[in-house]
């Protein structure tokens, strides 16, 4: 591609992986689901979508976070995409595709701008989730998009469709059927399509694709439909990587062992890298700690994290902080027994499961409940940010407990 971004880290090998188990007739589809800001939109974007296009295939991306009419999304791309048959008219659009998910054409680089872009703009963007779930989806649409994958791709350059956020189908007020209506679509299409599914919602996800042999098949509409992806964390090649596009641009070098010890204290997290080293372009000077600090406080200011954490009462701050913190057993005997730890005080019987409780109505928190007893983080950013709290934050004073 003659679209150039310095910083972008290729996962060339595993774009490979994915591309050759596609299109070996194996598999009509694979899954890739992690935590949200673990860098599964930049591998499609940067890595898979323009390895399946420099081989000819038509490919299409479509973001479906949060939108209200997520199969217009869809259909939209692929209309599009057919607009642009010729090679050099789809790299182009493709081009035109990285540098929006850069932001700035270029001049910071993937994943970064996405963060200082959304800023405080989270919590009131949440808001719209409940209008989704109530939201219904027009069945012609999906007869539309039948239509309109006519044509795109050929039984021997089948077209790429790379859905982004896939769960959020699952949250409109017809999912099932509407899932079960779009699985019949692709399954139709499977000699020239192959599907890559992406999400950060891993339960409920699990709740389209995974067979529970505890219920039928149908509860399930994507049950044994695609291929798990393994995803390994990002190496010390990412991180040497970004050092020599720095030291190239700044002239200087940077200690490794510091960095590396920052890459594994936020769980080797690539987004959070980028911002330290996006910290350390504007002040080359300060220590890679103290840039590491202001880049963590930083990024709860950016998505209104601090917002969050401020407005909450100190039982929600701690019962938050555990989950963090990947607490087994949360509401039994471990949980309540981690809960007098960090606060100073015993647990009433339903205090945590009360707090947990009101995560589910919370909607701008990334927070999901499917099982009470098990909530998760789907920000894989917000709970890093979590655990680097001060833990004398949590303390509760006797006497001032307020749920």
């Amino acid at each position: 591609m003659a679209y150039n971004n310095p910083w972008h880290y290729e996962r060339r090998e595993l774009a490979k992986s994915v591309y050759d188990t596609l299109t070996s007739e194996i598999v009509p589809a694979v899954r890739l689901f992690r935590q949200r800001r673990t860098g599964k939109s930049q591998f499609l974007i940067h890595d898979l979508g323009p390895y399946a296009i420099e081989r000819r295939h038509p490919v299409v991306f479509a973001d479906l976070k949060e939108s209200t009419s997520p199969i217009k999304v869809i259909l939209n791309e692929i209309q599009e995409a057919k607009k642009k048959q010729d090679l050099g008219e789809h790299k182009e659009r493709w081009i035109k595709r990285m540098e929006l998910a850069v932001g700035l054409k270029g001049n910071l680089f993937g994943g970064l701008a996405e963060g200082h872009v959304e800023g405080r703009m989270e919590i009131e963007r949440r808001a719209n989730l409940e209008q989704i779930k109530s939201q219904n989806i027009d069945m012609s649409e999906l007869d539309l998009l039948e239509e309109a994958l006519v044509g795109f791709g050929t039984q021997r350059k089948p077209g790429f469709l790379l859905l982004d956020e896939f769960q959020v189908l699952g949250d409109h007020r017809d999912g099932k059927e509407i899932l079960a209506r779009l699985r019949q679509i692709l399954e139709s299409r499977a000699s020239a399509l192959r599907v890559v599914f992406t999400g950060s919602s891993v339960d409920k996800l699990n709740l389209i694709f995974i067979e529970d042999t505890a219920r039928k098949n149908y509860d399930r509409p994507f049950a044994n439909f695609a291929s798990n992806v393994p995803w390994e964390p990002f190496d010390i090649g990412f991180l040497k990587h970004l050092r020599n596009v720095f030291k190239n641009k700044k002239k200087k070098l940077l200690d490794l062992e510091h960095l590396v010890e920052f890459f594994d204290s936020v769980e080797r997290n690539p987004e959070i890298m980028r911002w330290l080293f996006s910290s350390l372009m504007l002040n080359a000077d300060q220590s890679i700690s103290d840039a590491g600090i202001a880049v963590i406080n930083e990024m709860g200011r950016n998505h209104g994290w601090d917002i969050i954490w401020e407005k909450s009462s100190p039982i929600r701050r701690i019962v938050l902080y555990m989950i963090a913190d990947g607490q087994v057993n949360i509401t039994g005997v471990s949980g309540k027994a981690r809960y007098k730890e960090l606060s100073g005080i015993v647990p009433g019987q339903n205090t945590i499961l009360n707090a947990i409780a009101s995560f589910r109505k919370t909607e701008y928190l990334p927070v999901e409940c499917v099982k009470i007893e098990k909530p998760k983080i789907t920000d894989h950013t917000f709970r890093i940010w979590l655990r680097w709290r001060d833990l004398n934050e949590l303390q509760i004073e006797q006497g001032k407990v307020n749920e």
